[in-house]
């Protein structure tokens, strides 16, 4: 998970006044707790993300941490979408509604711009649908494969979350976990994908 918080920390390189750094301080595997209902490898992804907000908000999560993100290998749907991979709490960041969750089939990182998308909503960046930043061109916070641009967050999505950012208390910027996986673990996807014969 570290590999893949170093990655998602890539796509927000650009974004300065405030600098965003997403820390791994705790990684906790559930596996008798079922956040929503497993029909035969599809979970409901809005049932799962509330699951994980009053899993959350009755202390099961140790230590001190901003968003609640989770990753599973198993694919989500909701009513209205069928392909959703990830869902968010928009504008949640440290607050009790602070859960993110997403799809990730382990050992790829193909889930690693699912979780920095996620993370922005979690942010207060909403999709790109402005005509200053178009869906179309394929930013982050859009579908679309803007090439590069799918790597980085738009002009209007740093906007709005360095408005998000601007409104927090101090607790919330400040890093007050003691742990810090990131700094133990420094690879990025690539430096860890060995080929499998």
């Amino acid at each position: 998970m570290a590999v893949t918080t170093n990655a998602v920390n890539l796509r927000y390189l650009d974004m300065a006044s405030p600098r965003i750094k997403f820390i791994l301080v705790g990684v906790t595997r559930i596996k008798d707790h079922d956040f929503a209902a497993n029909r035969h490898g599809v979970i409901d992804a809005s049932a799962m993300l509330n699951g994980l907000q009053k899993y959350k908000n009755q202390g099961r999560v140790p230590g001190h941490h901003d968003v609640l993100y989770l990753t599973t290998a198993l694919d989500m749907e909701t009513k209205q979408d069928r392909t959703v991979v990830g869902l968010a709490n928009f504008a949640a960041a440290c607050r009790s509604a602070a859960v993110g969750e997403g799809e990730d089939t382990p050992h790829t990182y193909n889930g690693v711009n699912t979780m920095a998308h996620e993370l922005a909503h979690t942010l207060g960046s909403p999709h790109d649908q402005t005509p200053e930043c178009p869906w179309a061109k394929g930013y982050l916070m859009s579908y679309v494969d803007g090439g590069l641009n799918k790597f980085k967050l738009s002009p209007c999505s740093e906007r709005s979350i360095r408005n998000y950012v601007r409104h927090q208390s101090e607790d919330c910027i400040r890093v007050q976990s003691s742990r810090n996986y990131n700094r133990e673990y420094r690879k990025f996807p690539g430096q860890s994908v060995r080929a499998q014969y």
